[in-house]
């Protein structure tokens, strides 16, 4: 019989893989919930502004009326925010439990009662809820808070936006006629700008959801079409994608940036 070992490290990169899907997938149910909401409604603003609501109440319940729930937010948050390991942040909040609850224990076996009480000391560990959560449980719930949070951010956009409109129906209709300048500044082209440019700054371990608010930032393009293209920016057919490199690549041999240069034609020359 062969026992296999299981490399800890590895076992601690899979986890933090799956809670990154996790998030990404359940952000995006939640993008598919507000683009059908949206897109049927006959006040938008008054959509987005309901769906902003309802998401608010919810999760501030949720955090700030369920204690357990905020505890282990809270135990998570810190280490997600730097990039670590997600198992070393349960196993430390795992300690803090076991202290927290030998620490009770030994109170209770100390503490003095009046002659008239009932003395009562427990035999079993003071019980914790904490204690019957696997680790997926825990990854699951800080999955949930951080999808909610992610998608809270793009609504808050998308509200501000619309309240931000003052422009009447007739001069958006005259503007839509007029011919574009930069028809060429596409949505793809300008994700494929940005995935360099991030990849080139090291960005790592952030949620595609929030690179997808950076370019929106900067584009004011449609944020559900950066998101789709950012979670895939080399889609598409191989002669359209070399001639959209090659557009991007322009770019940056003006700025200089040779290292991008590099990466960009090193992509044309595999899609070749």
């Amino acid at each position: 019989m062969t026992i296999i070992h299981k490399n800890p490290q590895t076992m601690a990169e899979n986890l933090n893989i799956i809670m990154q899907k996790q998030i990404t997938r359940m952000t995006n149910r939640l993008h598919n919930v507000y683009e059908k909401r949206v897109s049927i409604a006959n006040d938008k603003r008054f959509a987005i502004e309901q769906f902003e609501k309802r998401l608010q109440a919810v999760t501030e319940f949720r955090k700030d009326f369920n204690e357990d729930f905020k505890e282990i937010i809270e135990a998570i948050e810190h280490d997600y925010k730097l990039g670590n390991s997600v198992e070393l942040s349960i196993k430390k909040f795992r300690k803090n439990i076991e202290n927290r609850i030998e620490i009770q224990n030994i109170t209770q076996d100390f503490v003095q009662i009046d002659e008239n009480e009932v003395e009562t000391i427990c035999e079993q560990p003071l019980d914790n809820v904490f204690t019957k959560l696997s680790d997926m449980d825990i990854v699951w719930l800080f999955v949930q808070h951080k999808a909610y949070e992610n998608f809270l951010e793009f609504i808050e956009t998308q509200a501000l936006q619309y309240s931000q409109t003052t422009q009447s129906s007739e001069s958006v209709k005259q503007e839509k006629d007029l011919p574009s300048k930069n028809d060429e500044f596409t949505t793809v082209r300008q994700v494929l700008a940005m995935h360099y440019l991030l990849k080139y700054c090291q960005v790592r371990n952030v949620d595609e959801s929030v690179k997808a608010r950076f370019i929106h930032f900067l584009t004011s393009k449609n944020y559900s079409k950066i998101y789709d293209r950012i979670r895939n920016p080399l889609e598409g057919s191989s002669k359209r994608l070399k001639q959209d490199l090659k557009y991007v690549r322009a770019y940056f041999e003006e700025l200089e940036m040779t290292e991008i240069v590099k990466m960009i034609s090193n992509e044309i020359a595999e899609s070749v």
